[in-house]
């Protein structure tokens, strides 16, 4: 019998893979996730870097040796999915940590990998001082940046519930934000 398969061990991923393990407690569920951490609330970020959530530990709902020992789901964090093959019913995976691809059959895939964060092409996207908020560890390197190098001023680069909490946050923190949004609200 070939697993099921999930994409994606945030909150989405690991919700149905805990889901699809008491529905089918018998059945292989192999969880792939590009990123060190699990089955965090992503909307919490803002409030880490704002002080008002102590850590971004808090944010985490679910450790892996949890998920792997107690809901026995196969969890490979560091893995990143790269094509899906749907007509041979598997997906091509790159183990983020030696380099390595693979292919790995599934029954049925589930696919949890949640938003795109926008990057804007713009000229200087690389230099130090600039970020995204999309991932944990965005927000692990944000909250670090502002702790040691204390700026007075930002601009955060969209106006989406992410990107509106993050401008309070800056508020919270004594900073003079703008915000920048090109849609008309």
């Amino acid at each position: 019998m070939k697993p099921f398969v999930v994409v994606g061990a945030v909150a989405a991923g690991m919700s149905a893979a805990s889901q699809l393990k008491r529905d089918f407690p018998h059945h292989e569920v192999i969880v792939f996730g590009k990123e060190p951490y699990i089955s965090y609330g992503a909307c919490g970020m803002p409030f880490v870097v704002s002080g008002e959530i102590p850590s971004y530990q808090k944010l985490m709902v679910l450790k892996p040796e949890k998920a792997i020992e107690e809901r026995k789901i196969n969890l490979k964090i560091k893995h990143e999915v790269i094509a899906v093959l749907p007509n041979e019913k598997k997906v091509q995976v790159k183990n983020l940590e030696t380099q390595e691809t693979f292919f790995q059959e599934y029954e049925k895939l589930i696919l949890a990998t949640g938003a795109s964060a926008i990057n804007p092409p713009f000229k200087g996207r690389d230099l130090e001082g600039i970020f995204l908020l999309k991932e944990l560890q965005d927000c692990i390197v944000l909250t670090e940046y502002i702790k040691t190098h204390q700026p007075k001023k930002a601009v955060v680069v969209g106006g989406g519930f992410i990107g509106i909490e993050t401008a309070i946050a800056f508020q919270m923190l004594g900073i003079d934000v703008t915000v920048v949004e090109a849609a008309p609200r």
